[in-house]
C-alpha cells in the first residue's frame, strides 16, 4: 500500500515556495512571479522538490510528487494557497517542513489555522467549521451522517433563517420604539401582540430542535455503556471480547481492575464508549479498591446504559428455578438498577452441568430475582467457549437503537429535512435564545425592554454561526483540529 501525505502553505507569500521546484539555491532576491513558472489554477503538476536552501540543492533532491496551485479566493482559506502531495515517510516530511521554515515569511501553522482563517475569509461559518473537525474524527457511519449534515451546509441554513426570521420582528420592534411610541400610552401596544404570537410559533419550533439534542450529543460524543458486576465475573473479558483487542488486563485474582478502563468501538454504526470497572462488592478492606467501587457505580449511574456480568458461581438457584444475587453483591446492584435499566449476562455456564442455565437444556435465558423485588431476564453466557455471543451482541444492538429511537425521525435514513443538534454548544445558545423569546411575551415588560430581549435573541443565534463577534471561542474550537485544517 502507498501512502501519501499532503503539506499546504496558505498565505500572501504563499507561493514563495514554488522555489523548492528549481535546483537554483535560494538567494531571497528572486522575483517570486507564479506565471514565470508557468503555474495554472487548479492544475495538477509532477515535480520534483528541492532543498534550496542546501549548499548544493541539484544533489539534494527531497523527493518527487504533485504540486497544486489554487490563487485567491479560489481556495480553502480564501487565500493564495500550494499543496505539495509527497510521499508517506517521515524523512519527507520533515526535510519539506525544514525547507519550508527556510523562508523569512513562513512557519509552521497552529492546529485548525486554516479553517480559522477560511472562517474569518468568510469562506465557511463555524457550524460548518465544527462540521469538518466533527468529520475527521468521525469514527462511526451515524457521526459521519451528522457531520456531513453539517458540512453541506443544513444546520447553517437552519440556523441563518431563524436569525433572519428574529431580525425582521426586531426591526419591526425598533421601528415601533423610533416612530409610534410617543403616540401611545399602551403598556403592550398591538405589534407586539403580533410579534408574541410568532415568537411563540419560534420557540416551539426550537423546543423542538432543543428536544432531540441529546440523541445528537450521544452520537457525536460516543454512547457510553459502564460493564459492571462482581470481581472476577468475567467483566475484563468481555471489554476485551467486544473491543476485538486486549484493553483490560484478566487475571483470576481478585480485584485487579481498580480504576475505570474505557475504549471505543464501531458498534452496529454508532460510536459507542465501553468503560470497564471494578468488581463491586461490599466486604473490602483496600482503600484503593473502595475507591474503585465508588467510581464503578458513579460511572454506572451517568452512563447510558449498563450491562451487568454475574458469575453462575455466585447465584443461588431457588424451587422455581430462578436465581438470586448473593446478600453482599445485591446491595451494589440494587442501587444501580434502580437508575437503569441494565442487560444481565450470567457468566461461566461451562462450569455447572447440573444448573438449568446449562447449554444442554438449550435454555439462553433464566430468571434473576434481585432483593428489590424485581425481576430480570438475563442471558446465559460462557466467554470461555463464546457461547451466546451473538445473542450478546443482538441485544446490544437492540438497546443502542431503542435508546436512540426515541427521536421523530429514523436516526438510520437521515434526509435533507431533518435537523438534528450534535454539539453541547449550540444546545446551550438555543436554550438562551428560547429564554429570550418567553421573556419577549412577558406582561410586565415595557416595549424598550421587549426590543432588548429580541436584540438578545439575535445575538444568541448570530453566536452559533459566527455573524457576530464570538473571539472567545474560536481558539478553544480551532484548537480542536490537527495541524494542516
Amino acid at each position: 500500500m502507498l501512502f501519501q501525505q499532503v503539506i499546504r502553505v496558505s498565505g500572501d507569500t504563499a507561493t514563495d515556495a514554488i522555489k523548492l521546484t528549481q535546483q537554483k539555491k535560494y538567494s531571497g532576491t528572486d522575483i517570486n512571479n507564479v506565471e514565470k513558472y508557468k503555474l495554472k489554477q487548479r492544475y495538477a503538476y509532477f515535480k520534483k522538490f528541492y532543498n534550496i536552501f542546501h549548499d548544493n540543492p541539484s544533489q539534494n533532491q527531497i523527493d518527487e510528487g504533485i504540486l497544486l496551485y489554487f490563487k485567491a479566493p479560489h481556495s480553502f482559506t480564501g487565500e493564495d494557497m500550494l499543496e505539495f502531495q509527497v510521499h508517506g515517510g517521515n524523512a519527507v516530511k520533515q526535510q519539506m517542513l525544514m525547507a519550508l521554515s527556510r523562508f523569512p515569511t513562513f512557519r509552521q501553522a497552529e492546529p485548525g489555522e486554516f479553517t480559522k482563517r477560511a472562517y474569518f475569509n468568510g469562506k465557511l461559518d463555524l457550524v460548518k467549521a465544527e462540521g469538518i473537525n466533527d468529520l475527521i474524527n468521525a469514527e462511526s457511519e451515524q457521526q459521519l451522517k451528522l457531520s456531513m449534515q453539517q458540512l453541506q451546509g443544513r444546520h447553517s441554513k437552519l440556523y441563518n433563517d431563524l436569525r433572519t426570521r428574529l431580525m425582521r420582528m426586531l426591526a419591526h420592534a425598533e421601528a415601533y420604539i423610533d416612530f409610534e411610541a410617543d403616540e401611545t400610552n399602551d403598556l403592550k401596544p398591538e405589534v407586539f401582540v403580533e410579534l408574541g404570537k410568532e415568537t411563540e410559533i419560534l420557540s416551539n419550533q426550537i423546543k423542538g430542535y432543543i428536544k432531540d439534542s441529546e440523541i445528537g450529543e450521544v452520537i457525536r460524543e460516543g454512547f457510553k455503556i459502564s460493564i459492571i458486576g462482581p470481581p472476577n465475573a468475567g467483566k475484563s473479558t468481555l471489554m476485551n471480547l467486544l473491543a476485538k483487542r486486549r484493553v483490560s488486563i484478566v487475571s483470576e485474582i481478585a480485584g485487579t481492575t481498580r480504576d475505570l478502563i474505557s475504549t471505543n468501538i464501531n458498534l452496529f454504526g454508532y460510536n459507542v464508549i465501553l468503560v470497564d470497572t471494578a468488581g463491586l462488592r461490599e466486604q473490602t478492606r483496600d482503600n484503593i479498591e473502595q475507591q474503585g467501587i465508588q467510581l464503578a457505580q458513579k460511572e454506572a449511574k451517568s452512563s447510558h446504559g449498563v450491562l451487568i456480568v454475574l458469575d453462575i458461581q455466585d447465584l443461588e438457584k431457588v424451587d422455581d428455578g430462578s436465581y438470586i444475587m448473593k446478600e453482599d453483591q445485591q446491595l451494589i446492584v440494587n442501587e444501580i438498577t434502580q437508575s437503569q435499566d441494565p442487560i444481565i449476562v450470567i457468566n461461566k455456564i461451562d462450569l455447572y452441568s447440573d444448573s438449568n442455565c446449562q447449554p444442554s437444556n438449550t435454555q439462553d435465558y433464566c430468571k434473576l430475582v434481585l432483593k428489590n423485588g424485581l425481576s430480570y431476564k438475563a442471558l446465559n453466557v460462557s466467554f470461555k467457549d463464546q457461547l451466546n455471543l451473538e445473542k450478546l451482541y443482538e441485544k446490544l444492538e437492540q438497546f443502542v437503537k431503542n435508546k436512540i429511537s426515541t427521536s421523530q425521525f429514523d436516526i438510520n435514513n437521515l434526509n435533507a429535512d431533518d435537523f438534528l443538534i450534535s454539539r453541547q454548544r449550540h444546545r446551550e445558545l438555543l436554550e438562551q435564545t428560547l429564554q429570550h423569546l418567553e421573556n419577549f411575551r412577558r406582561d410586565d415588560l415595557f416595549p424598550d425592554m421587549l426590543v432588548e430581549e429580541l436584540r438578545a435573541a439575535v445575538i444568541c443565534i448570530g453566536r452559533i454561526t459566527g455573524h457576530i463577534d464570538v473571539e472567545d471561542i474560536l481558539d478553544i474550537l480551532f484548537k480542536e483540529f490537527c495541524i494542516g485544517k
